[in-house]
């Protein structure tokens, strides 16, 4: 015969209440054992769910910077502008079609007729600045409304008769074209009832001095 297991101290020096209550002690400290690991697999599962959560919201995040990227990229201008001066844009109205230019000039009209008044030049054409949102297609640009662009406004709606200057930044347009040295208008002109045949669609306005004109 096999040799009994030897049994605790506490069994033979207690009695059998004491060994019933050590017993259930026992079951109890098992109990809360099991309870508490029995909750490891929720926690994986928490785990699981917050990870997956977690790469989607990286997914999202980078969805949106690809949205967000082209949309920005395409609120400005890509190269740098041509400083010209407006005598180049009226004898060379065929170099400077189609690409970003600054020019310097004064606003001569209500509708932003612009002129420039320092200048004798040998050719001449009413050029006209427009806000890319008001044409069609859109340029693909906007218009930077900074604090230039404020001032500039501000004095466009002036309640007294104003002289206003500034440097003009936009892609100019153009309806005069040069065919065997002479000067012809191809399509309809810009602005009101199409009377301008230029037009510089602005992205940026800058260096705005207006000064009101003395009352008659």
């Amino acid at each position: 015969m096999g040799v009994p297991p030897a049994r605790p101290i506490w069994w033979k020096s207690s009695t059998p209440s004491a060994r019933s209550s050590a017993s259930k002690g026992r079951k109890m400290d098992l109990s809360r054992y099991e309870r508490t690991f029995a909750h490891k697999p929720r926690v994986r599962r928490a785990a699981d769910r917050v990870r997956s959560q977690m790469k989607l919201f990286r997914q999202c995040l980078y969805g949106l910077i690809l949205v967000l990227c082209p949309w920005v990229a395409r609120g400005q201008v890509k190269t740098e502008p041509v400083e010209t001066t407006l005598c180049d844009l009226y004898q060379h109205p065929d170099l400077y079609a189609g690409k970003i230019v600054k020019v310097r000039a004064a606003i001569a009209g209500n509708d932003m007729w612009i002129d420039d008044f320092t200048q004798k030049c040998s050719s001449w054409m009413s050029i006209v600045v427009v806000f890319p949102e008001h044409i069609r297609p859109a340029p693909g640009f906007d218009l930077v409304r900074d604090d230039s662009f404020m001032e500039f406004e501000r004095a466009m709606y002036h309640s007294r008769p104003i002289h206003i200057e500034a440097t003009f930044e936009g892609r100019f347009d153009t309806v005069v074209t040069l065919q065997e040295g002479r000067r012809i208008t191809v399509g309809r002109g810009y602005g009101r009832k199409h009377m301008h045949n230029g037009r510089i669609v602005l992205h940026r306005v800058s260096g705005v001095a207006a000064q009101p004109l003395p009352r008659k």
